[in-house]
């Protein structure tokens, strides 16, 4: 399902790519041609963090460049998800609603969409899932504690913001200190240190710093660029914060169990079926740790404040809670399934997931089909990127929508433009560079660009080097 010759154009997934490469061909991951543009905040950042550019250099390294092989990358990383999650639910309930859950996760209309692109969320799932199974145990062997630190370890240098799995873990372990010193009436730090917490907290951060600065070691940090999307100095307090995101945040909880339709009938099915998954997962939730607080609870709770804090609004940045929404749910309706039907509850199961999944057959269906007609590199896209490896310079700088992509399948030094600033600042940016092109392309709009060049730096000349693309002399 979803695999493809082809990529969609954002580019994303052009960096990763670009350090994969350089991996596979032994450079540090960082290097490559894309120039940051600090002016431009919103862009991208100098480098993503290498743990997924990691797994995809065996993939490169074997492949190349090959669109359908990473997909087949991906595959194996969704039947890890499925099984994963399927072993992680089976020690809170039966076989059947383990299976089904399971199933909803891996078929999700959401999930498939996101496999056909070469990104960071899945591997990231994969791992914090890992880490919640292997997590859920009454002993702790050094051997355990090990497994635990290399999950987390991994899970934050694929994506970052798995880096709530240690505070998490942190919140937990000052909770079992303070119940021990309230149960037994005196002050005493021997919990802290005795606690597997403590361990896979120091053990994890001193494996990432030593990739970071020996293994993984980058002049330019992406600290800043990443802060930037959190926004703790927006003048506003907590409760008014909450109060302005929460809507963001809950239609994250019903978005997921939501897929698009054209029957009526079938979206008024699907207003419900997203509606029924916001209560559900507020009751559940409240169930769950009225009965016991677990690290899950924790994580689930400091996901929706990153949500609530976050400048930037997608279904991506709370993937790793989508496990955790079908527990929940799955909570709520076993507490209150006896007050409603005497029916067996594994035939229930069976029957709610026959029927979402039919509902959802057509877009099953057309994911086993290879079309690919929006997606890039088309032909057009091919002779555009042939034509500037071949005639442009390795030292001269192109600017473009999407840098990272031109980077990638040409090599040479490419930024974008700072669309916060206005033109006079953009020119002073490229003069002092000695920017010399300007890449346009008809299907990504650049109507800054477009405004540029005619209203700013008049180009020198212009060659239509494919149908769609012109690439502009601007000195």
């Amino acid at each position: 399902m979803n695999i493809h010759n082809n990529h969609d154009i954002g580019d994303d997934f052009a960096q990763y790519l670009k350090q994969a490469l350089n991996i596979a061909q032994g450079k540090p991951f960082y290097k490559s041609n894309y120039i940051f543009n600090k002016y431009n905040t919103y862009y991208a950042p100098p480098h993503y963090p290498p743990g997924f550019s990691l797994m995809l250099a065996p993939v490169v390294k074997i492949w190349g460049m090959s669109f359908r092989a990473m997909f087949y990358f991906n595959s194996c990383l969704v039947v890890g998800l499925l099984f994963t999650c399927f072993a992680y639910f089976r020690k809170y309930m039966s076989m059947i609603p383990a299976i089904c859950i399971s199933i909803f996760i891996a078929y999700n209309q959401y999930m498939l969409n996101l496999k056909q692109n070469v990104l960071s969320d899945l591997p990231c799932l994969l791992f914090v899932m890992l880490y919640f199974l292997f997590r859920k145990s009454e002993k702790f062997t050094a051997k355990r504690i090990i497994m635990l630190i290399l999950f987390a370890g991994m899970a934050i240098l694929v994506r970052s913001q798995a880096i709530l799995l240690l505070m998490a873990e942190g919140i937990w372990l000052i909770l079992v200190w303070i119940k021990h010193c309230i149960r037994n009436r005196k002050f005493t730090l021997k919990p802290i240190f005795t606690a597997p917490s403590l361990y896979i907290i120091t053990g994890t951060i001193a494996v990432l710093i030593f990739l970071y600065k020996v293994v993984f070691y980058s002049p330019a940090s992406s600290f800043a660029y990443s802060m930037h999307y959190i926004d703790f100095t927006s003048g506003q307090s907590f409760f008014e914060k909450v109060a302005k995101q929460a809507g963001f945040l809950l239609s994250d909880y019903s978005d997921f169990f939501c897929f698009s339709v054209d029957n009526n009938f079938f979206k008024a099915c699907m207003t419900f079926t997203g509606s029924a998954a916001l209560v559900f997962t507020i009751i559940g939730f409240l169930i769950t740790i009225s009965k016991r607080l677990a690290i899950e609870d924790i994580f689930f709770l400091l996901m929706n404040l990153l949500v609530i804090y976050l400048t930037l609004h997608d279904l991506r940045y709370f993937l790793n809670a989508l496990p955790l929404l079908f527990y929940y749910i799955f909570i709520a309706i076993r507490h209150n399934i006896n007050a409603i039907t005497h029916y067996d509850r594994r035939v229930i199961a069976i029957v709610i997931t026959i029927i979402y999944m039919g509902l959802d057959f057509d877009n099953l269906k057309n994911t086993t089909k290879n079309t690919g007609k929006d997606l890039f590199p088309q032909q057009n896209d091919a002779i555009a990127m042939n034509y500037i490896s071949t005639h442009v310079s390795s030292s001269d700088i192109i600017v473009f929508t999407k840098p990272r992509l031109l980077t990638l399948f040409t090599n040479k030094k490419c930024m974008n433009v700072a669309w916060e600033l206005p033109m006079e600042m953009n020119k002073k940016i490229f003069d002092s560079l000695n920017v010399k092109y300007v890449l346009i392309m008809d299907k990504l709009g650049d109507w800054y660009l477009r405004d540029y060049i005619n209203k700013m730096q008049h180009p020198i000349d212009s060659n239509r080097i494919s149908e769609g693309c012109t690439l502009y002399l601007l000195r």
